[in-house]
């Protein structure tokens, strides 16, 4: 087809049209429409002025008709002649005035036509135009002129009364005028042919135009969309360059400069998040550091008062006063190394891990403690995952769980602490369940905050860095819970290889995510 014949850049989709396509549709309707108003007004005119030409003509032919034959019938001498050789007549009449003639009686029937043939054939009844008739012959009109049709083919016809010079009426003659509609046609069909050939010239060209000018003003356009499309202040920012000071390049200038405000914007919204985040930590730490620091201070001066009294007395409680010592320096010395690893973090080191040997290796070292107050299940499959993850730093991440989840058990109750591992498409879960106090549900949008704790002492670094853990190894993690009833987080990790040949159906214990 045509549309399939042009180039690429020159199609359109009306279903969708981009402002490319606009432009180019647009032109094109253009130039159409301009054809078509164009053909529309030449052939009103050439209608217009040929139906004057040929009306003028036509008068013209039957005042030269009607003069020669009145010259003819009435001679100098004033006698008249003939019906007979007025008949006889037609023959040159028609050669020398170039027009065919009828001769019909004063009833209207025919008598004589320069074209026999087409009233032989029945093309036209052999008889004049009633209407012409009756004007003539009734209304005594001196001619009269009718539109009349052959099939397809409309034409003039002018009838005039023969007469002689006392003012009889011998017979009337018709001049049918033919020229009219042929000429018509041609001169329309020639002026519309070369329109045509100029506007397809014109079409090609103004398409080419169009085409160009419309690429020159959406390419521009297009690169911003691409570049919004594309824009990450993480990635290095290219500016778009265009050098023509028109309305695209006042756009261009604008969106350039909004890039620069945007960058300058994030890295001072970074820098004061940055800068707002810290300085909670530093309240949070301070405020840790300040809890153990006020019994210690109390202890060391109820010792030297008590010792100054008696100091026989105030050595017997020396010990106790140094264990309780050394147990809120052990706090300080955690809160000051988990705040330090939050703070350098290092830079995971990911390799293929057995992920059943590693839950394995976490379980024994909390299933060794013995403890009254809790316990902790372990359910492994017996086919092992492989993970792609830092050793070191998912170790603490399951460490952290399950210690958070001993640490939820409220007083009084029994503990019991789930680890659950099985597999979910291509992925592995491990679930860390406890009966414990559960999460309020206005906590639930701080859990993964670096200052989020549900403790009374600690300060909440754990999930903050577990989540950056997970997620620098292509996982997620995320919980569920029920106050008073418990909580299961949920780490999710991305299958490496799987040894079992034969994979279980997937696992469809429902997981309600609550983040």
């Amino acid at each position: 087809s045509l549309t399939n014949a042009l180039p690429d850049s020159t199609k359109f989709r009306l279903t969708r049209l981009s402002l490319r396509n606009t432009i180019q549709l647009s032109t094109f309707t253009l130039i159409v429409g301009s054809f078509l108003g164009i053909a529309i007004v030449t052939v009103y005119y050439f209608h217009t002025s040929t139906e004057t030409y040929h009306e003028n003509r036509l008068e013209r032919k039957l005042r030269s008709v009607l003069t020669h034959a009145d010259a003819e019938i009435n001679d100098s001498n004033g006698d008249t002649i003939g019906l007979d050789k007025i008949v006889k007549m037609l023959g040159p009449f028609s050669e020398i005035h170039r027009m065919d003639l009828n001769i019909y009686a004063l009833d209207g029937s025919l008598l004589k036509s320069s074209e026999d043939d087409i009233f032989k054939k029945g093309i036209i009844a052999p008889k004049m135009n009633p209407l012409a008739l009756h004007e003539l012959a009734a209304n005594k009109q001196s001619q009269v002129v009718y539109e009349e049709k052959i099939g397809e083919l409309t034409y003039k016809a002018a009838y005039v009364p023969l007469q002689t010079a006392q003012g009889n009426t011998l017979a009337y003659i018709g001049l049918p005028y033919y020229s009219k509609q042929r000429k018509l046609n041609s001169d329309v069909s020639d002026f519309m042919g070369t329109l045509l050939n100029v506007y397809v010239l014109i079409f090609v060209i103004a398409g080419m135009l169009a085409t160009g000018i419309a690429s020159r003003i959406t390419l521009p356009i297009a690169k911003i969309g691409e570049k919004m499309r594309n824009f990450k202040l993480d990635k290095k920012t290219q500016k778009l360059d265009y050098k023509h000071q028109d309305e695209i390049g006042q756009l261009v200038t604008q969106f350039n400069q909004m890039i620069d405000k945007t960058v300058e914007s994030a890295k001072k919204l970074a820098d004061t998040e940055r800068d707002l985040a810290w300085r909670e930590m530093a309240k949070q730490v301070a405020h840790e550091i300040k809890n153990p620091m006020t019994p210690m201070r109390l202890q060391i001066e109820f010792f030297q008062m008590k010792y100054k009294q008696n100091p026989d007395a105030a050595i017997s409680s020396f010990n106790r006063m140094t264990e309780s010592l050394i147990e809120q320096i052990d706090t300080l010395t955690n809160i000051a190394t988990e705040f330090s690893d939050f703070a350098k973090m290092p830079r995971a080191k990911n390799e293929t891990i057995n992920l059943n040997d590693l839950i394995q290796k976490v379980y024994q070292i909390f299933s060794q403690e013995e403890r009254a107050d809790f316990r902790v299940d372990l359910d492994l499959p017996e086919r092992h995952f492989r993970v792609f993850a830092d050793r070191e730093q998912l170790q603490r991440v399951f460490n952290n769980l399950i210690k958070n989840a001993i640490q939820a058990i409220p007083d009084g109750r029994f503990g019991i602490i789930g680890v659950q591992v099985y597999q979910r498409a291509n992925h592995v879960i491990i679930q860390v369940q406890d009966n414990g106090s559960g999460i309020p549900q206005e906590m639930h949008g701080k859990v993964f905050l670096f200052n989020f704790t549900t403790k009374s002492s600690g300060t909440g670094l754990g999930l903050a860095m577990s989540k950056n853990i997970i997620e620098q190894a292509k996982g997620e993690i995320y919980f569920e819970t029920q106050e008073n009833i418990g909580t299961s987080f949920f780490v999710k990790l991305p299958i490496q290889n799987v040894t079992d040949e034969h994979p279980s159906d997937e696992d469809t214990t429902p997981i309600v995510v609550s983040q």
